[in-house]
């Protein structure tokens, strides 16, 4: 049986995430952080790990339920970190709908929700010690990163891992309206 490892995610529209990759990508030492690549910049509403394309075919008939959830805006200010892992983007704006849609799919496709914390992952830590971490987060806060966007719809996806690391495809999109 063909596995696929899928999520459920909200992507960000073309000039967002130009705009993301060339205020942040320099920022991070590559020796030590990996940049989330600019095509692979989204939030992960649910993660469905490895998926039987039966499965994945009766999340695309559920998923079409989404539509009429309605268009909403994300307003993006600020960074954080997971720790010393994890460097993200915050939503300033949006937060309970993306949080309210996240629920809606989960209810939708049968799973629990969760310990859902909307973010948008920009780089991983490879190498960075705490110190090390500290400085990069030190330089990345002070960009005062500011920019906003509508959400109209969701994308189920798929995750093809490699040695250059991950390549995501959209398997279908959903339109929230």
């Amino acid at each position: 049986m063909t596995m696929r490892r899928a999520f459920i995610a909200v992507n960000l529209p073309g000039s967002v995430k130009e705009k993301i990759f060339r205020e942040f990508s320099q920022e991070f030492p590559k020796e030590k952080f990996k940049s989330v690549e600019m095509e692979n910049l989204h939030f992960t509403l649910v993660f469905l790990g490895n998926a039987s394309e039966e499965k994945l075919g009766e999340i695309r008939i559920t998923l079409r339920k989404i539509n009429g959830f309605g268009e909403f805006g994300i307003g993006l200010e600020g960074t954080g970190s997971f720790g010393t892992m994890l460097v993200w983007i915050r939503i300033a704006e949006g937060k309970e709908k993306i949080a309210e849609l996240h629920s809606r799919i989960c209810g939708l496709i049968g799973i629990r929700g969760g310990g859902f914390s909307a973010h948008l992952t920009v780089a991983r830590n490879r190498r960075a010690n705490p110190k090390e971490f500290a400085e990069v987060m030190k330089r990345v806060s002070a960009k005062k990163f500011q920019e906003s966007f509508e959400v109209k719809s969701v994308e189920l996806m798929e995750s093809v891992l490699s040695t250059r690391g991950p390549e995501y495809k959209i398997i279908e999109s959903f339109a929230l309206c």
